[in-house]
């Protein structure tokens, strides 16, 4: 989540205008949300690595890549490939099957995190310590 919000918060505009490309919602939401999203990646990463209240956070993790992944595979059964700004600044790709697969595998990165804890990647103190 670190690094998808940080590039994303790098590369707003791009991430607004797949945005607008993708998701059903009305125009003036479209800038709000270009903040929104990443501040939330951000955050959650943030409070994963820390390893404190880690579980509240992999759960909302989970939820915003379940909610990507759904959007994406809805454009997809619609026979669209937008390009997809997932990491903001450092991907140039379309979205595709691949891009499910990928955010089914940070799904479940997700859940593990919820039942095991972040483990070394935590940066305080180990859960229940």
């Amino acid at each position: 989540m670190l690094v998808a919000g940080v590039s994303k918060a790098l590369d707003r505009h791009r991430f607004a205008r797949a945005l607008e490309d993708m998701v059903p919602v009305p125009r003036p939401v479209i800038r709000p949300l270009s903040f929104l999203v990443p501040t939330a990646e951000l955050a959650l990463g943030a409070v994963v690595c820390t390893g404190l209240a880690y579980r509240p956070a992999s759960l909302a993790t989970a939820t915003m890549i379940a909610s990507f992944t759904l959007v994406v595979v809805v454009q997809l059964a619609r026979g669209r490939g937008p390009e997809c700004a997932c990491f903001g600044a450092l991907t140039r790709s379309r979205i595709g099957a691949g891009t499910v697969v990928r955010n089914l595998l940070l799904l479940g990165l997700s859940f593990l995190v919820y039942a095991f804890g972040p483990g070394s990647m935590a940066l305080g103190p180990p859960p229940g310590a």
